[in-house]
């Protein structure tokens, strides 16, 4: 029994000679700082949708506008966006069609929208557009989206500049040209006409009628050689009228007039049936 005391005895004196340094240590250790930092980058915007789902045709010998909204998102807030940055374009076989305003719609969280008009002429060639959207956030950061299309559709339209020919002469005079020669056709459309078809219609005066077969017509001032008109459709001969792609697209006719012989002095005209113009692609 004294041997299991004594040893309790020296356990206990051996814990406390190693706990009591231990202690001391703990309670007068000095103590120190350090600090902690985190840098957040910033975030690049990305275009995230693109309005392509339409057609537009072009207005005839004018310019019409197309309007083409984008989204976009920063995940440092829709505020990071540079709005002058936004812009649009179409391309269609290396012409380029740019926006000229570029207006945000409203900021709604990381979501911006801007709704961008670009103008696009008569002539512009039908077909699909690739879709360009571009914008900045204030770092100079960028974002580009090309995967977008829209349709540009047929312009069919043709101005004719004069709306009447005037012939004069004597029965029985031949080749008389029309006092408006040439008449000019302009293509106010995107298509390129091959074809170039006219239907003529009977003069009628003092009981006396001027058939349309005693009329020519042609490209070139050929002095009376060319397409004898008629009450059914003819083609003119060598009439294109192409697709505008420089400062116009127009074609020139001549006409000209064999007067019958015998008929009265007087005035004809198609009255209420005029002649018609109608090219084709």
């Amino acid at each position: 029994m004294k041997k299991e005391i004594l040893g309790l005895l020296i356990f206990l004196a051996t814990l406390a000679a190693v706990s009591i340094p231990l202690v001391m240590l703990a309670i007068g250790a000095p103590t120190d700082t350090f600090s902690s930092n985190v840098t957040v980058g910033n975030s690049p915007p990305n275009i995230t949708y693109v309005n392509n789902s339409f057609s537009i045709n072009p207005s005839a010998a004018t310019t019409r506008e197309v309007v083409i909204r984008f989204n976009a998102t920063d995940n440092n807030s829709a505020s990071d966006f540079n709005d002058a940055t936004a812009e649009v374009n179409i391309t269609l076989d290396g012409v380029t069609r740019t926006s000229h305003t570029c207006t945000p719609e409203g900021l709604a969280g990381v979501l911006e929208s801007w709704e961008c008009n670009i103008t696009i002429n008569y002539w512009e060639k039908p077909g699909n557009w690739n879709i360009t959207a571009y914008v900045e956030d204030t770092a100079g950061n960028s974002t580009m989206n090309d995967t977008y299309w829209m349709t540009v559709g047929n312009a069919d339209h043709i101005d004719v500049i004069e709306t009447a020919l005037s012939f004069s002469g004597s029965a029985g005079q031949q080749n008389r040209p029309a006092s408006e020669n040439p008449l000019t056709i302009n293509n106010t459309g995107n298509q390129n006409y091959t074809i170039v078809n006219i239907t003529g219609t009977v003069l009628s005066g003092g009981g006396d009628n001027i058939g349309p077969s005693n009329f020519t017509v042609n490209v070139t001032d050929g002095s009376g050689e060319g397409e004898a008109l008629s009450t059914s459709v003819i083609t003119i001969a060598s009439a294109v009228i192409d697709r505008r792609t420089g400062a116009s697209s127009t074609e020139d006719l001549y006409f000209y007039l064999d007067i019958p012989s015998g008929i009265a002095n007087t005035d004809y005209s198609t009255g209420g049936s005029p002649w018609t113009i109608d090219p084709s692609t």
